[in-house]
């Protein structure tokens, strides 16, 4: 009875942690890793490799993310220039008509219409390098979210590796390290979800227009003659 009375406290304390703006984790001491056996080792090896690949790959998300920001700004600056030069032939279209000379209002009519079509390329790219920047966002959330559960399994596989070592393991310590998974687990979850929902939003968008940059650096090719 009185164990279990102990229990709900520290499954309580375990969760209030977790949940804290600290993001308190539950830890192997170093005495206890001192008393691992040389046949776990190897398997504890393995995943703290894990936790640096998360790392690892946390950073280099971050990278991918700088360069989608800086590529949603360089669409947002091609936008205000195609901007201006379509109210500019605009405005030469309206002067071209006021000579009532057809010599001049074709390619003023002409250079209207293709600078309206340009912008709208510009405004239909800076569209997609948005939403490729918030799945980008998203992203970097996932592998950040990665980290603590990758750290959390390898607590408790070392907490599990000692625990053996001296008999058998605490069974509300082993709860708080096996909760501690399940918590960064959830957590995971749901920044998976929110980046499957930015991928949606990206794959919704229409393909690039001829002559377009595309998401990969390449650019769209121009159709093919009828």
């Amino acid at each position: 009875m009185k164990r279990t009375l102990l229990a709900v406290p520290l499954a309580l304390a375990c969760s209030a942690a977790l949940c804290s703006p600290h993001r308190y984790a539950l830890v192997v001491t170093e005495p206890e890793l001192a008393a691992i056996g040389a046949e776990d080792r190897p398997g504890l090896e393995a995943k703290a490799t894990a936790l640096r690949d998360a790392e690892q790959d946390h950073a280099a998300q971050k990278l991918a993310l700088a360069a989608a920001e800086r590529e949603a700004q360089i669409a947002g600056l091609m936008v205000s220039r195609d901007r201006t030069t379509a109210e500019i032939a605009e405005l030469e279209f309206q002067a071209a008509q006021e000579t009532k000379d057809a010599d001049t209002m074709l390619p003023a009519k002409q250079a209207r219409a293709a600078a309206a079509t340009q912008l709208q390329r510009s405004l239909a790219t800076q569209r997609r390098s948005q939403a490729q920047r918030d799945l980008v966002i998203q992203l970097v959330a996932v592998r950040e979210a990665e980290i603590p559960v990758a750290r959390a399994i390898l607590e408790l596989a070392r907490y599990e590796a000692a625990a053996k070592a001296r008999g058998g393991p605490e069974g509300e310590r082993l709860a708080g390290f096996r909760l501690q998974v399940a918590t960064f687990e959830a957590e995971l979850a749901e920044a998976h979800l929110l980046a499957a929902r930015a991928k949606a939003v990206v794959d919704a968008l229409p393909g690039a227009l001829p002559g377009e940059g595309l998401a990969d650096g390449s650019v769209a090719p121009a159709a093919s003659a009828p």
